[in-house]
């Protein structure tokens, strides 16, 4: 996250409270995901690697989405993290709930060293890529 461009406001989106005991995530948020600059030939990209300790299992299953979550309080409540207001006066969006899959835990692709891609905001089937 250290090199994101600062207005992006990057977060670890550790608070789980509402997460079953049986599921391990790891959540990376974005106050501002439309200040990721886009490049010269006409569109961004967003590349996220997690770094981990290992848990009591050498690989496990892997999934990824993507979710649009409303940040108004966040601004209305400033001192808080932004893992803990990120997501709370949630209104609906256009396109339904504001989650889109961009990997399904049915491709049984486990980690770690496992990567991907999904291309067009992760609308296209994910490919494997080398890690």
């Amino acid at each position: 996250m250290e090199s994101a461009p600062a207005g992006v406001k990057p977060y670890a989106d550790y608070n789980d409270l509402g997460d079953s005991c049986n599921r391990n995530s790891i959540a990376i948020g974005l106050e501002y995901p439309q200040q990721i600059p886009i490049a010269d030939y006409g569109w961004s990209a967003l590349i996220v690697d997690v770094l981990a300790p290992r848990g009591v299992d050498s690989s496990g299953l892997m999934g990824g989405s993507v979710q649009a979550v409303d940040n108004r309080f966040c601004i209305g409540n400033p001192s808080l993290a932004l893992t803990d207001c990120m997501g709370v006066d949630q209104e609906s969006y256009p396109s339904g709930n504001g989650n889109r899959l961009t990997l399904n835990t049915s491709h049984g692709w486990n980690g770690p060293n496992t990567c991907w891609y999904s291309a067009d905001t992760g609308t296209t089937a994910p490919q494997l890529e080398e890690c």
